[in-house]
């Protein structure tokens, strides 16, 4: 097993190549709680394969009353005060690709050793980033875990500000889960 090292530059791809390897992991889950100006996003992503996702809001949706989202191809089926709807021309989910923000938005990385999170032996990564979208930057501090046997992330944290709110952000991702995404109506 490669083992990173307490360079900055090793260690920022060391990580990234964690995030990008999510892109051939399926299944797997990613379980999101944020917490942004006293609102709270709480919400599960189960990724079949790249086009084909199921999002459930417990709270914090970024549409008023979305229940869930179903992506099947360039589909994408929107959960309503429990109806579905289709909107073929929406190309992706109302939800952050969380991985390649934090890819592009890494300022400065360092290995900080091992601990096992969620039962996996892990390396331990901390982090700043700073990301600009629409004149609103996201900047902070976070700390990611990647898996010593599979080389893929199982928990970030971060930290830090949006548009002058204090943002705070827990990831977990579980793999070898097993589920069937279907588009709910044709």
């Amino acid at each position: 097993t490669l083992v990173p090292t307490p360079d900055p530059e090793a260690a920022g791809n060391f990580l990234i190549a964690a995030f990008q390897k999510l892109n051939t992991a399926y299944p797997f889950r990613l379980t999101e709680l944020t917490t942004m100006g006293g609102s709270t996003l709480d919400r599960v992503t189960d990724f079949a394969a790249a086009d084909r996702t199921h999002t459930t809001f417990k709270s914090g949706s970024p549409v008023a009353d979305l229940e869930e989202v179903i992506k099947v191809g360039g589909t994408t089926y929107w959960k309503i005060n429990g109806t579905w709807s289709v909107n073929e021309s929406f190309g992706s989910q109302p939800t952050l690709d969380l991985a390649t923000m934090l890819i592009s938005g890494l300022i400065s990385v360092q290995y900080a050793g091992m601990e096992t999170v969620n039962g996996a032996p892990s390396f331990v990564f901390t982090f700043k980033l700073s990301i600009s979208s629409s004149g609103t930057a996201l900047t902070g501090t976070g700390k990611a875990w990647v898996g010593i046997a599979d080389g893929l992330p199982h928990q970030a944290n971060m930290v830090g500000s949006l548009g002058g709110y204090a943002v705070n952000t827990h990831l977990v991702y579980s793999y070898g889960v097993s589920f069937d995404i279907q588009a709910p109506i044709q």
